[in-house]
């Protein structure tokens, strides 16, 4: 009996002593905050895709202004609409408004985004696009 005690001791050391298995440990302590970045920078991303998007809409629009002075402010919404149709149109607001004193108008776009990441609260954004362009002739007093 007395040889099975002292062997314990031994085995306790070894044990100790093993390193069998401490990558896996460490992997499963730093994957959840891995795959939260990745979910963060995926959903940061495809935030910033969509606000290009709405930016290169925009642009599209105010050149057909530009090359069209008699674009009424119905159609300049409609046809940022139609650009940007894979998102809600219930959601989407395009505002005109005219820039007291000048010959410009202020032309903006914004939509809500929700970014989710996971073990964090979903988040809603607003993504909000805008420029100037020269007014369209229903606006023109």
């Amino acid at each position: 009996m007395r040889a099975s005690r002292s062997a314990e001791p031994d085995r306790k050391r070894r044990l100790a002593a093993c390193e069998a298995g401490v990558a896996a440990v460490e992997f499963a302590l730093v994957f959840g905050a891995l795959i939260m970045l990745l979910f963060g920078v995926f959903h940061v991303g495809r935030a910033l895709m969509a606000r290009n998007e709405m930016n290169h809409a925009l642009g599209e629009v105010i050149r057909a202004v530009h090359l069209d002075p008699d674009t009424t402010p119905d159609a300049l919404t409609a046809a940022l609409q139609e650009r940007l149709a894979g998102y809600d149109e219930v959601a989407l607001e395009v505002a005109i408004t005219e820039v007291v004193g000048t010959s410009f108008m202020e032309v903006s776009v914004q939509f809500p985004y929700v970014l989710a990441v996971p073990f964090l609260p979903a988040r809603e954004i607003e993504l909000r696009v805008e420029t100037l362009a020269p007014l369209v002739s229903p606006l023109q007093g």
